[in-house]
């Protein structure tokens, strides 16, 4: 989802700004769970507060023992409401869900049967009164349950599902109208996961079953103080030009801006190996041109 470069880039835009830390709200941290946890790109700033929610005993415990003064786990589910819910528990816990697994669906495609349920746990789920993931169909649900904490986030990671790998779920397209309406434009997806059929030929292009997409907070509605934040946020996800355009709305941020645009020069400038490489690469094809051009002349003739 991000790359090393952009995760110095964003460590040394933060040393260039003055700002409070940054609270990041994990919503299902099992993923990020013991020697997993620095995978995320946040997790190298110097300023964060993580606040991580899994229900999970086992991994809650796993996330225990990676917590620190600036990174906390909680023992709960986030839902839409307070009330005790039924936790359906996938084959790979980490497909486990207040949504029905959808069967029929998850059978039909390669790799997807890890989301079959295998057993049911009743958890008291509560509401959350920035960066939302892996919560497995109950995104909007979660987000719905936000009140006026939603108000305050500047971005978010959602995981996203095109078909209903859950029973009843929302999907994309309604997570989608639900955010524009509160103030959030997409940007990218960051990842998008595709499988074959299970009883078909694995040629030709895969389904897009799932991802997960990157959102920001309309600029227009942050305050001016704020949006330094946002820049990190959008250089720890590689979207440079994104992290400049906001710089730019910042009063007497001309040197910042300055050095921000230097530092994504350096750390993308090519290497002299792979400049060569690329000139061997371009030199080749010219050399192959003019042999598929006599080749076709040959062709040509011989008929």
């Amino acid at each position: 989802m991000s790359s090393p470069a952009a995760t110095k880039i964003a460590c040394h835009l933060e040393n260039l700004v003055e700002t409070e830390p940054l609270t990041i709200v994990e919503v299902g941290s099992r993923l990020t769970a013991g020697q997993l946890v620095k995978q995320e790109p946040y997790y190298a700033l110097a300023r964060k507060k993580v606040l991580g929610f899994e229900p999970d005993a086992a991994a809650y415990t796993t996330l225990q023992q990676s917590s620190t003064g600036d990174v906390r786990f909680l023992p709960y589910a986030l839902w839409r409401e307070d009330a005790v819910r039924t936790l359906y528990i996938a084959r790979n816990p980490k497909c486990s869900s207040l949504y029905r697994p959808n069967s029929e669906i998850l059978k039909a495609f390669r790799g997807f049967d890890i989301a079959l349920e295998v057993r049911q746990q009743l958890i008291q789920t509560r509401r959350l009164d920035g960066v939302l993931r892996d919560v497995q169909g109950a995104e909007l649900d979660v987000l719905m349950g936000a009140g006026t904490y939603l108000e305050g986030l500047l971005a978010l990671v959602v995981e996203i599902e095109f078909v209903e790998l859950y029973q009843a779920q929302p999907l994309y397209w309604d997570l989608q109208r639900f955010l524009i309406e509160q103030g959030f434009f997409f940007h990218h997806f960051l990842h998008l996961s595709r499988a074959h059929r299970v009883r078909e030929h694995e040629a030709g292009e895969a389904q897009v079953l799932a991802g997960y997409a990157l959102y920001f907070r309309d600029f227009d509605m942050v305050a001016i103080s704020r949006l330094p934040k946002v820049a990190i946020l959008a250089t720890l996800y590689g979207c440079h030009d994104l992290a400049a355009h906001v710089l730019r709305r910042v009063p007497r941020c001309d040197a910042v801006l300055a050095a921000y645009v230097s530092e994504v020069a350096r750390r993308y400038r090519p290497s002299p190996a792979s400049v060569a490489a690329a000139r061997l690469r371009s030199g080749l094809r010219v050399l192959r041109a003019p042999l598929r051009f006599m080749r076709a002349l040959e062709v040509g003739w011989r008929s």
